[in-house]
C-alpha cells in the first residue's frame, strides 16, 4: 500500500493549521502517517484530531529532551521511518521545516524540493518560482522524496482516518549536538501566526502613520480573525516590527483572503503573496502595481482624509460578505463611527452613471476596479453605498452594479 509521512506542526500544546493541509497534501501518496516529536504524552493528546484530519497512523516520536535540542529529534524520526520503510516526506516549508528537508535529503541520498503549494501522486510537485511569476512542476529523485509544503497552499479537506496510535524510540543526543539552554518565545499575540493566516490584512506606506495600523489596519484583521503584515516601506519607516513583513525579504504568505490597504505592490512584496486565493487591494494611486494581480481594487480618493479609506471599508465589506466572511460589531462600529452624510444628487449621479469599472481574468490583464473621483467618497454616504451595490469577485465574473430595489 502507498503512504507518506508528515511531520505534525505543534506549539503551545496546540496542532498548528498548516498540519491539516500537509495531511491533505499527503493523501495523494495514499495512507498518511503523521509524525509527532515531542516531550511523552505529546501524541496521544493530538491522536483524536489528527485522526479526525486524516491521518491513519500517528507516530509517537517523543523523547525528554525534544524541547533543548534543535532540529535533530525531528530528522532522526523521519529518517529512521523512512530508511525502513521509504516514502515522500512531506513538512511544513519555513526556516526549520527547510532545514530539516536538507538534513533528510543528505541522510537518505533522495532529492528535496522546497516550497511547493501541491504535489501529485506520480511525484511530481508544483512550485511557484522567481517572486510567483512562473509556475513549474518538478520532481525528486530518490526513494524518499522531501516536500516542504507552503502553508496556506493547499486547502485542508478532514477525512476521518483509523489514527493509530505506535511509538518510535529516539536515540539519545551525542556529545557533539547543540543543546538548547535557554529559550524565550516570541509573541504572538491573540492574532494567527502570519504564514499561516487564512486571512492577511497588510498595511503599506499609503496607511500614513504608526497610529494608521492601531486604528485602521489592526482593527479590521482583528474583525476577520485574521494577521497584520506589512511592506518593506513600513518596516524601514519604523510604523511597524519587521517580523510582519511579507515578500522576498520576510514571510511569504498563501492565504485565503490577502487585503492590501494603502500597499503599492513592489515586485518583492507580491512575490511573497500573490499565490493568496482572493486578493482586495484599496489605494488611492490606480496605477498602482498590486491592481494588476487584485480581484477587486478600490482606488481614488484623498489619502490624507481617514475618512476615505473607511469609506472604502465599507465598500470592501460587501465584497467579503460574498466570500461567507462575517464581520462583526467591532467592524461595524470601527465603519459606523466614520460614515458621511450624502447628498441627494450625489446618490441620484451615482446611480445614473455607475462606476467605473474594468473586468479580466485575474491575473493575466485588467481587473475588478472601482475608481472615485475628487470628492465623491466625501460626499457619498456608506449607508448609501450599503444599499444600492452588490459586487461579486468569484472566479472571473464581472463586477456587478445593481440598484437592489
Amino acid at each position: 500500500m502507498s503512504f507518506a509521512y508528515i511531520l505534525v506542526e505543534h506549539s503551545n500544546g496546540d496542532l498548528d493549521p498548516v498540519t491539516a493541509e500537509l495531511i491533505t497534501a499527503g493523501r495523494a501518496f495514499g495512507v498518511v502517517s503523521a509524525v509527532v516529536v515531542g516531550t511523552p504524552g505529546t501524541a496521544a493528546a493530538f491522536t483524536p484530531q489528527l485522526a479526525e484530519w486524516g491521518a491513519a497512523q500517528i507516530v509517537a516520536a517523543e523523547t525528554p529532551s525534544a524541547d533543548s535540542r534543535v532540529v535533530i529529534p525531528a530528522t532522526d524520526a523521519l529518517s529512521i521511518l523512512a530508511g525502513a520503510n521509504p516514502a515522500p516526506l512531506l513538512i511544513a516549508a519555513g526556516v526549520t521545516g527547510n532545514e530539516i528537508a536538507g538534513r533528510l535529503a543528505a541522510r537518505l541520498a533522495s532529492g528535496a524540493l522546497y516550497d511547493v503549494v501541491g504535489v501529485n501522486a506520480d511525484g511530481t510537485a508544483a512550485m511557484s518560482i522567481f517572486g510567483d511569476t512562473v509556475a513549474v512542476t518538478a520532481a525528486a529523485s530518490g526513494n524518499s522524496p522531501i516536500y516542504t509544503l507552503r502553508p496556506g497552499a493547499v486547502d485542508a479537506a478532514p477525512e476521518a482516518a483509523a489514527g493509530e496510535l505506535v511509538a518510535l524510540e529516539l536515540p539519545d543526543a551525542n556529545a557533539t549536538e547543540p543543546v538548547v539552554t535557554g529559550f524565550t518565545p516570541a509573541e504572538r499575540g491573540n492574532r494567527p501566526d502570519l504564514a499561516q493566516a487564512k486571512v492577511v490584512v497588510a498595511g503599506g506606506r499609503g496607511v500614513g502613520s504608526a497610529e494608521g495600523f492601531t486604528d485602521i489596519v489592526e482593527p479590521l484583521a482583528d474583525a476577520l480573525g485574521g494577521a497584520v503584515g506589512v511592506t518593506r516601506d513600513v518596516v524601514d519607516s519604523g510604523y511597524y516590527p519587521g517580523q510582519f513583513q511579507i515578500g522576498q525579504t520576510g514571510v511569504t504568505v498563501s492565504p485565503d483572503l490577502y487585503i492590501g490597504l494603502g500597499v503599492s505592490g513592489a515586485i518583492q512584496h507580491k512575490s511573497g503573496m500573490q499565490t493568496a486565493k482572493k486578493i482586495i487591494v484599496i489605494n488611492n494611486d490606480e496605477d498602482a502595481p498590486l491592481f494588476e494581480i487584485a480581484d477587486l481594487g478600490v482606488a481614488g480618493g484623498d489619502r490624507r482624509n481617514l475618512c476615505d479609506l473607511r469609506l472604502r471599508l465599507d465598500l470592501l465589506r460587501l465584497a467579503l460578505d460574498l466570500l461567507d466572511k462575517r464581520l462583526d460589531s467591532r467592524l461595524d462600529a470601527l465603519l459606523d463611527d466614520h460614515r458621511v452624510c450624502a447628498r441627494n444628487d450625489v446618490a441620484h449621479a451615482f446611480l445614473n452613471h455607475g462606476l467605473c469599472q474594468e473586468s479580466g481574468r485575474r491575473r493575466a490583464g485588467t481587473r475588478h476596479i472601482v475608481c472615485f473621483r475628487g470628492n465623491f467618497l466625501n460626499e457619498l454616504s456608506a449607508h448609501v453605498l450599503s444599499a444600492i451595490l452588490q459586487i461579486y469577485i468569484s472566479g472571473n465574473c464581472y463586477t456587478i452594479v445593481c440598484n437592489k430595489r
